[in-house]
């Protein structure tokens, strides 16, 4: 999020500098300011994990990371979800956050969106998010159609249960809802 917030920041592209080192891990690490507990990712699935975030999103609409910050907000051990749960989490970010609802074409046309019908947004995040979060082989999720729920896959658990690592996962779902919007709002 520095990107956003400091001034020296700005000249910085963020697509350039992950072509460049990978991700942003290996970026702090050529600049030296890597925190011993990032030095500890390199070279892991949790490394492998914060990579997707920042560079396979590839966002056309804020969807993936409503998903992923629904996800985030939920308690830390949690590694699977209903997709009712994701559903009503993903609503409610829409709700809460009115600049973004623009993004969700389908809701911003509703009179009145707060009586959206859950099932809507359910049939919406299968069909949309969760399918693309989950569908190629190197993804870091699982969509159980048979059983509704969405998890999380086994190797990535141990750093997704860790409170610090998850701070790292949020800033980077943030700062791509953020990029992805910075010109539509």
């Amino acid at each position: 999020m520095d990107v956003f917030a400091n001034p020296e920041a700005k000249e910085l592209n963020p697509d350039e500098a992950l072509k460049k080192f990978g991700n942003w891990l290996r970026f702090k690490k050529e600049a030296e300011d890597l925190a011993e507990f990032e030095k500890k990712l390199l070279d892991t699935p949790g490394e492998r994990f914060l990579e997707h975030l920042e560079r396979e999103l590839n966002p056309s609409r804020s969807y993936k990371m409503v998903v992923l910050l629904s996800l985030l907000s939920t308690k830390t051990k949690q590694t699977s979800w209903t997709i009712t749960e994701i559903a009503r989490r993903f609503l409610d970010f829409y709700l809460n956050n009115p600049v973004y609802i623009s993004d969700y074409k389908a809701l911003s046309r509703e009179a009145d969106p707060s009586k959206y019908p859950i099932q809507k947004v359910e049939k919406h995040i299968i069909d949309k998010p969760i399918k693309r979060l989950s569908k190629p082989k190197n993804d870091c999720f699982i969509y159980d159609k048979n059983k509704q729920i969405f998890l999380i896959k086994k190797e990535y658990i141990p750093y997704w249960t860790n409170v610090e690592y998850r701070k790292l996962a949020k800033d980077r779902v943030i700062f791509k809802l953020k990029w992805h919007m910075k010109d539509k709002i």
